[in-house]
């Protein structure tokens, strides 16, 4: 674990990468690799990630961690916290919703918990 000073002077504890993956799979990467480089391709799975593709995800995923930590200390505007935190625009969203066969009222009540926290995020920013 590393310890990091933010812009707005707060001391933030970092996980690296490997603390990281072992919280999540229990397993350094070498060890995932290989578990993975194991794995038979199976006969009537269309979709199948290589082990590279797997690996990257993970990596992808921890430099989403590492940077939801300075955003938490980061004024957004909503559309911001929406890409940062979902992963996509509010656009993106909605045709998520409906290719996925969301009705329209759940999608609108996840719609304002996302902006419920966005809220919040803002209301718990420290101030310089």
């Amino acid at each position: 674990m590393k310890e990091y000073t933010l812009s707005d002077g707060t001391t933030v504890t970092i996980r690296s990468y490997e603390e990281w993956l072992w919280d999540r799979i229990h397993m350094t990467e070498d060890a995932f690799r290989e578990k993975l480089e194991k794995r038979k391709k199976p006969v009537f799975e269309t979709k199948w990630d290589p082990t590279e593709k797997v690996i990257e995800f993970y990596r992808n995923r921890y430099r989403q961690y590492v940077d939801r930590i300075h955003l938490d200390h980061m004024p957004l505007t909503f559309r911001e916290y929406f890409e940062a935190y979902e992963g996509m625009t509010p656009d993106q969203f909605h045709e998520m919703c409906a290719g996925t066969g969301v009705s329209r009222i759940d999608e609108t009540a996840w719609f304002e918990s996302i902006r419920k926290a966005w809220e919040e995020h803002e209301n718990n920013i420290i101030p310089f």
